[in-house]
């Protein structure tokens, strides 16, 4: 597997609090990871305007579209049961989704099956 870095030479200042941010992240990552057996994690930052975006992005396994938004709630993931291929209890994306949302940012998800998954989170860039 690989895994690539990009991040923006510019400044970019926003105002969360870095205990959730990081969980924000964590959670985001250790998805992407799990759900890649082969090929890359992509973990880019961006400045746009007057938003800073953080986005993960992979080759994994991919989401159907009809099941993204409810794997943004607890305790689901795309296949249920006890056959199947995934460990976890389904939350990570629910509570990256959530702190996101508490500290004033945007959670966008969009996948295709076998094909990989983009998540991107938006900020506001700080104004001090």
């Amino acid at each position: 597997m690989e895994y690539l870095l990009d991040l923006t030479q510019e400044d970019c200042l926003i105002e969360v609090d870095w205990v959730k941010f990081e969980k924000i992240i964590q959670s985001i990552v250790d998805n992407s990871i799990k759900y890649t057996n082969s090929g890359t994690v992509y973990l880019k930052t961006e400045l746009i305007g007057n938003d800073v975006e953080i986005i993960v992005a992979d080759t994994g396994v991919g989401i159907e579209s009809i099941h993204i938004n409810r794997l943004l709630e607890p305790f689901t993931q795309e296949i249920e049961g006890y056959t199947r291929p995934f460990e976890g209890a389904g939350l990570g994306l629910t509570i990256a989704n959530k702190l996101t949302k508490l500290m004033g940012g945007e959670f966008l998800i969009s996948s295709q099956k076998d094909k990989g998954s983009k998540v991107t989170i938006k900020f506001p860039l700080s104004k001090s």
